[in-house]
């Protein structure tokens, strides 16, 4: 799972001789900055650090394992803790965040986070992550076509403006420049395109 840290790495219960332990608590320091933007928006809530690659999950499934928060908490990893708190005297934000909202937001940008274990967490700074209705338990999009409250509230209208500022700042039509692969080229083709699910599109 890139970009998703195994849960452990947040504890004291992964081998503490392996040297990802040590190595993934100074990098996660790195993220503590993007991981406390004050904009207020869940959109610039960013997880990433030089070394992520050594820190993958193999799945990030609902349950405890994947609570980052929980690990930190049930494991007692006070040093992690105490390292995060030093992190935001340093950026003159811990009258704003705590350690557990830190840990809280790096949940949220988790798979597992971001689709159900983040519901209703508070994150610091005032900001709370999207409450689903239980019919909606860890998709964004169900079958009949509804969409998630994150997604009608906070993503999509994100994305929108993103595009709308793309499209303006290229309106002249001179700055974008034409793919120069065929990979990159719409296919032309009546053959059923498969998708990351394994289903077909046309």
């Amino acid at each position: 799972m890139k970009e998703n840290p195994f849960g452990e790495l947040f504890g004291t219960n992964f081998d503490q001789s392996d040297f990802r332990y040590t190595w993934f608590m100074d990098d996660f320091l790195e993220s503590v900055d993007k991981l406390t933007t004050l904009s207020g928006d869940i959109n610039d809530i960013q997880l990433k650090n030089s070394r992520e690659a050594l820190y993958n999950a193999g799945q990030s499934t609902v349950d405890d394992s994947n609570d980052y928060l929980n690990q930190l908490l049930s494991e007692f990893n006070l040093d992690l803790r105490d390292r995060i708190q030093a992190e935001l005297v340093r950026l003159g934000r811990d009258s704003v965040f705590t350690p557990a909202d830190v840990v809280n937001r790096a949940t949220t940008q988790s798979c597992a986070g971001c689709y159900q274990l983040s519901a209703g967490d508070s994150l610091g700074n005032n900001v709370t992550w999207p409450v689903e209705d239980t019919a909606l338990r860890f998709v964004h999009v169900k079958e009949d076509g509804e969409l998630s409250t994150a997604l009608t509230d906070f993503f999509l209208p994100h994305r929108e403006g993103v595009l709308e500022d793309f499209l303006a700042a290229h309106a002249d039509g001179n700055t974008c420049s034409t793919p120069t692969t065929s990979a990159a080229l719409a296919v032309e083709s009546d053959e059923a395109v498969p998708t990351l699910g394994g289903a077909t599109t046309h």
